[in-house]
C-alpha cells in the first residue's frame, strides 16, 4: 500500500506541475486554478491516507474519506477552488477505494 501510494502522490505532483505549466501556484488564474486545486486535492488525500496507514491500516482509508467529506463547509462550497480541491480529495478517495477494494 505505501509503494502504490508513494506512486500515486508522484503521479499527482507531476499532474500539479503540469496543470501550473511551471508558474507559481500563488500567481495563478482562472481555469488553471480549478486544474491545479484539484490535483493538490489529490496530493493532500493521498498524503492524508498514508498517514492514517501508519496508526491503522484496517481503518485508514475510510477514516480518511469520512473526514474529507465532514470537512466541506457550506460556506466554501460555492468557491470554486475549494470546489476543485474538495471534488480531486473525493476522486482519489473513491479511485483508492476501488484499487484497495475498500469500498463501504
Amino acid at each position: 500500500m505505501h509503494r502504490q501510494l508513494d506512486t500515486i502522490i508522484e503521479q499527482s505532483l507531476d499532474a500539479l506541475t503540469s496543470a501550473a505549466s511551471g508558474d507559481s501556484l500563488c500567481t495563478l488564474k482562472g481555469v488553471s486554478v480549478q486544474a491545479v486545486k484539484y490535483h493538490e486535492g489529490q496530493v493532500v488525500f493521498a498524503k492524508q491516507v498514508k498517514k492514517a496507514l501508519l496508526n491503522d491500516p484496517s481503518t485508514a482509508l475510510t477514516g480518511v474519506r469520512q473526514t474529507w467529506q465532514a470537512a466541506n463547509p457550506e460556506a466554501l462550497r460555492t468557491d470554486p477552488g475549494w470546489k476543485s480541491y474538495f471534488t480531486g480529495g473525493v476522486d482519489r478517495g473513491e479511485q483508492l477505494a476501488r484499487l484497495w477494494g475498500d469500498i463501504p
